[in-house]
């Protein structure tokens, strides 16, 4: 009978849930119950282009390893491990509508969490209610927490699996059992390591507060669960490693080394906002400074009356108090929140670790309701208490939901034929194995031309040069910032070509709604999303023969001379194609204007603005409007003209300037016949392979001299060279492109990549399966098994 009602109890903690979400789904006609869908946020920026590529993954057209779709060309472990090795995503490969998935998927883990909460609160405490058992356990898994972390999707694998560890730590302690635990937490990581990180650290309160609750028992004992919980843990991430020594080693090139200043004594928030966060009426769905803590009314009547029964010792209730207010104040405290974070800085989405506190007071609460096993009337009781908890979740997760279902889902469909449909177009009208190609806006792209979606081509299966996510190279991040795209830290963004960079680059079409200056329209191809496509003319191959020059660190006043002397070490002989022009500053009734004259001579007219991030700023070009000028992912150079006549040009900042100190125009114009001549010379050595896929490429390259080969592919360890079945001796070119020798004549060129870390990872991997298999056979059959009788709640 109890297994029956067990069960009973499980299917209902994990039916309502998915009820309640898809009652407010259907309740504001939310995708697929209207147009609306809550792609919304880095959802929308970042993981629906993440999702198409990981489809692409599973159809076998792109490799889960590495990705030229992916800025220059990048691994792609880390992004993989980061946002998507949920095995929740394997459902992917059964659906083609990638808006559908999500909405089953958010579905799925939010009733998944209250299945798991509940498992955990049934087996914890065998007299509890299962009324109780239930309703916190949909508390819990519709928290604020989850349903505001649904545009970040990923993170809410930490809540389906916190139960389940903490019933693991729970019975090493009581049954000295580690193999559940050991299992669930290595699922926990490579489901998503950033949260069981956090789950990890929530792992250690919870062993303190699970010994604080036996009697008559001596240090021995708990010092003995104490090392088998530890060597428990400590197996079940060593046999992760095949996973996460190699994400570790990619983040390493980017955020993982972000600095901050660590010991920043201040609170992201004050008592009251605290208070707040505990209700529902603290819904908040921007990316605020406010924690949230709401996890139904229930949870918190229970919480509280955890520490006025008398059925709970003082001495309990004092230490039980300590570790929640630890927990509290530690999400808050910049230090220690970045403790939770990974000591990485969070630039938003904060709070993250909410999830860890809203578990504790499940588990207070319940602990309560475990003491109050008698309760008058408790039917009558027990309806209404239903009644106002399905109420209170269906209201809060409608104010949420309704806040942030926004986007269209039509519209978005729509968008993605037709972008899918004008990539092909391009590799029917152009079938070479390389070239680049880029777009000045996307499906996001702000009205005042700021943001966008910038991994499309991961998405869509080209080549391009922006790129967003956490896992970011820092070597392109620096090379795209000196060659003047934007000085943003944490997005590649592509907005206006730069002529000699674009070319550099290999980036052969634009995707674009407006003419680019130096491009030239190709009429044979169709307008999609209002985007025409435009060919480069002077862009290069995927390598061509340098100098040695090219490794000679580079120091530039600006954007414009870095390029100059950049194509200068490329050659081997000082070219200035970038010519400065001179302007006139003027500053008047809140706006700086500078005004210049176009030269006389075939060019194409460039500049930027320095100093701009402490502004509120639009940039006009000739009056009118080019973008916002001021945000921290604002792009910096922006083109100006291409005429002959010498005309006069004005570029203007209107807006709230707060200070004009060090704000500087830098303007300088593209000598077309120098450009020619130097693009010409180049391409007499292009290389263009004759296989290139994800972490692979093979070609002849044919080389007039003995010489040095640069290659447009960001260097990286996992890269495997070999030149005519030698392997080659590979050098890295201003801290980012891969440069190999190559003797004169035919030269055959095979490059493989293999994922750096994995190796080794496997090994750590394989040792400490075994070194928990052999400590499980060989561990003494006798336990320190608690008795009931020693139990205080």
């Amino acid at each position: 009978m109890k297994t029956k009602n067990n069960l009973f109890t499980y299917i209902i903690s994990m039916g309502l849930p998915a009820i309640i979400l898809t009652g407010v789904l259907l309740f504001v006609e939310n995708y697929p119950f209207g147009n609306n869908n809550f792609t919304l946020w880095d959802m929308d920026y970042q993981y629906l282009d993440f999702f198409q590529w990981l489809k692409r993954v599973f159809n076998g057209e792109a490799n889960i390893a590495y990705s030229f779709g992916k800025s220059l060309g990048d691994n792609t472990i880390g992004l993989w491990s980061f946002y998507l090795s949920s095995p929740f995503n394997l459902l992917l490969f059964f659906f083609k509508d990638i808006q559908l998935f999500i909405v089953v998927l958010a579905i799925i883990k939010i009733a998944l969490a209250g299945l798991t909460c509940c498992i955990y609160l049934r087996k914890r405490f065998e007299n509890l209610s299962g009324v109780w058992a239930v309703l916190l356990s949909v508390s819990y898994s519709m928290m604020t927490y989850s349903i505001k972390q649904i545009t970040n999707i990923m993170w809410l694998d930490g809540v389906v699996f916190l139960p389940l560890v903490m019933l693991g730590v729970y019975r090493v302690i009581t049954e000295n059992k580690k193999v559940f635990l050991y299992i669930i937490t290595v699922v926990a990581v490579i489901s998503n390591w950033y949260t069981a990180y956090m789950i990890c650290l929530l792992s250690v309160f919870y062993f303190v507060y699970e010994v604080m609750q036996f009697n008559n028992q001596g240090l021995k004992p708990i010092l003995i669960k104490f090392k088998n919980y530890c060597l428990t843990m400590i197996l079940s991430v060593l046999t992760t490693m095949f996973f996460f020594i190699p994400m570790v080693m990619q983040l390493l090139n980017g955020k993982g080394i972000e600095h901050d200043k660590f010991f920043r004594f201040q609170f992201r928030c004050n008592i009251w906002d605290i208070v707040k966060a505990l209700f529902p009426i603290n819904a908040n769905v921007d990316n605020s400074n406010i924690l949230i803590l709401f996890c139904g009314s229930l949870t918190l009547v229970g919480t509280i009356l955890y520490f006025v029964t008398k059925n709970i010792g003082i001495r309990q209730k004092i230490c039980v108090g300590v570790l929640l207010l630890v927990l509290i104040v530690s999400d808050v405290f910049y230090p220690t929140e970045k403790i939770w974070n990974g000591f990485r800085k969070v630039a938003s989405y904060y709070s993250r670790s909410a999830f860890v506190i809203c578990f504790f007071m499940v588990l207070l609460a319940a602990t309560y309701f475990n003491t109050r096993r008698k309760i008058k009337n408790f039917k009558v009781v027990a309806v209404i208490c239903t009644i106002l908890v399905v109420g209170e979740l269906f209201y809060n997760t409608n104010i949420y939901i309704s806040s942030f279902s926004i986007k269209n889902t039509k519209e978005y469909n729509s968008y993605v034929s037709n972008a899918r449909r004008q990539i092909n177009e391009i590799k029917n009208y152009d079938n070479s194995t390389f070239y680049r190609v880029e777009q000045t806006g996307s499906r996001v792209t702000k009205p005042k031309n700021t943001f966008g979606a910038f991994n499309e081509g991961m998405a869509y299966g080209y080549m391009p040069l922006a790129s967003y996510s956490s896992t970011f190279n820092n070597s392109i991040m620096k090379l795209y910032s000196k060659c003047g795209y934007s000085e943003c830290k944490r997005v590649i963004i592509y907005k206006e070509p730069i002529l000699v960079s674009d070319s550099l680059l290999g980036i052969k079409y634009l995707l674009s709604k407006k003419a680019p200056l130096g491009y030239k329209k190709v009429k044979s191809i169709e307008k999609y999303n209002k985007k025409s496509v435009y060919e480069n003319p002077y862009a290069l191959g995927l390598g061509y023969l340098t100098h040695k020059d090219v490794y000679k660190d580079i120091v530039a006043e600006n954007s414009f001379e870095y390029q100059n002397r950049l194509l200068s070490g490329v050659v081997g002989k000082q070219v200035n194609v970038f010519k400065k022009v001179k302007s006139r500053k003027i500053s008047k009734n809140g706006k700086i204007t500078w005004v210049m004259n176009s030269p006389k001579c075939s060019n194409v007219l460039y500049g930027y603005l320095t100093r701009r991030y402490e502004n509120k700023v639009d940039l006009y070009v000739d009056g009118k409007l080019r973008t916002d000028y001021g945000q921290w992912n604002s792009y910096k150079t922006v083109q100006i003209s291409q005429d002959k006549r010498g005309q006069k040009h004005t570029v203007a900042m209107k807006g709230k300037i707060f200070t004009t100190s060090g704000i500087r125009g830098m303007f300088y114009y593209l000598d077309m016949e120098e450009f020619r001549r130097v693009i010409k010379l180049l391409k007499k050595n292009n290389f263009f392979p004759d296989i290139m896929k994800d972490g692979y490429v093979e070609g002849d390259y044919n080389a007039g001299k003995k010489g040095q080969l640069l290659l447009t592919i960001p260097y990286d360890k996992g890269w495997s060279i070999k030149c005519n079945g030698k392997k080659a001796e590979v050098k890295v070119a201003q801290g980012i492109f891969t440069v190999i020798n190559v003797d004169k004549g035919k030269n055959h060129i095979v490059m493989e990549y293999h994922t750096p870390g994995f190796k080794a990872g496997i090994i750590v991997s394989v040792m400490a399966l075994l070194c928990f298999i052999l400590w499980q056979v060989k561990t003494n059959k006798r336990t320190y098994n608690v008795d009931p009788a020693n139990l205080k709640c």
